[in-house]
This record gives structure tokens, C-alpha cells and sequence, in this order.
């Protein structure tokens, strides 16, 4: 049975049947949720009236219910009139659609997070973006061209560095 069924149903039918039997029975047929519908069996766990039975059943139903939100069992007394139950469950209600709310935030802003980061990705150089660096440094001085024209500039191919260091390997072993 659904919590918001159970509430429902105590909260119209606040009048409780007079035995335990009487009341699950009760509830049984309002929601087929298959509570015993013997009285010995519920006197034996304590359970006499069917309010008794109700507080039993709204008992276990917010232990649940916090177990779920929180991990573990309240450590606190059980509350003694349906009302304090309502109220207590409503409490989690509005705490478990809370937490929904915060996920919903949370989400919302590890989004913006990711796309921030994304966009400053994007705008960091890429591993090909250092080949033409810039030809200035500090006070407008140009390196290495300040003592020759730019048709004088030194330029080393690949295959000019293969012959070099091949010739070196000769030299050296030759």
C-alpha cells in the first residue's frame, strides 16, 4: 500500500473500527493491501483497537518512509496520535521533495559548470597553435632579427636536421 493511499484513508475514515480485526479488514478492502484480519494475532503483537491498529500501521509506514530518505531507522519515540503521524509523514514529504528540488539545482549548475568549462577549453590554444609564435618580445625588440634583415633568417627543415645528424653519426663512428 502507497503512503499517500494509507493517509488518505485515515484521513477520511478518522473514525476507527472498534477491534483490530474490524479495522484491517477495513483497510484491506479500501486498498487490498492484505493486513491480517485475525484479533488473537493482533493482540499478541499488542495491537487491541482499531486505532491501535492504525497508529501501528502509520508507525511502520513513516519507519519506512524515513529509513528510505535517510538511511536508517528514526531513533526517536514513536509518536501516540494519528495526527502527530500526518504531520510526521508530511514533514518527510515535504523534505523528500526538497531533495528533489536541490538534485534539480544541483544538475542545473553542474551543467553550467561543464559548459563553462567547455567554452574556456575551447578557447585554450590547441597543440598545433605554438608553431607560429609571435616575432616581439618585450619592449618591441625582435629576437634574432635585430642583427640581420629577415631575408637573412635561418631556416631548418626537417630534412636538413635527418642530413645533420646523420652526418654527425658518420663523424662520430667514421
Amino acid at each position: 500500500m502507497k503512503r499517500t493511499q494509507l493517509k488518505r484513508i485515515i484521513r477520511e475514515a478518522m473514525q476507527f473500527a472498534p477491534t483490530a480485526q474490524e479495522e484491517a479488514e477495513k483497510i484491506n478492502a479500501q486498498t487490498g493491501a492484505g493486513y491480517v484480519t485475525d484479533q488473537a494475532f493482533w493482540e499478541r503483537q499488542g495491537v487491541v483497537t482499531g486505532k491501535d491498529l492504525a497508529l501501528s500501521v502509520l508507525g511502520q509506514t513513516y519507519s519506512d518512509y524515513f529509513k528510505e530518505l535517510h538511511g536508517f531507522r528514526p531513533r526517536h519515540r514513536p509518536y501516540k496520535t494519528v495526527e502527530e503521524y500526518n504531520t510526521a509523514i508530511k514533514d518527510l514529504d515535504d523534505y523528500y521533495d526538497a531533495m528533489i528540488e536541490q538534485e534539480k539545482l544541483d544538475v542545473e549548475q553542474q551543467a553550467a559548470i561543464e559548459k563553462e568549462r567547455r567554452e574556456l577549453e575551447e578557447l585554450m590554444p590547441g597543440e598545433f597553435d605554438f608553431q607560429d609564435v609571435p616575432r616581439q618580445s618585450g619592449m618591441g625588440r625582435r629576437i634574432a632579427e635585430s642583427a640581420r634583415s629577415k631575408s637573412q633568417i635561418l631556416r631548418i627543415t626537417r630534412g636538413d636536421i635527418t642530413t645533420m645528424v646523420r652526418h654527425m653519426l658518420e663523424k662520430n663512428n667514421g
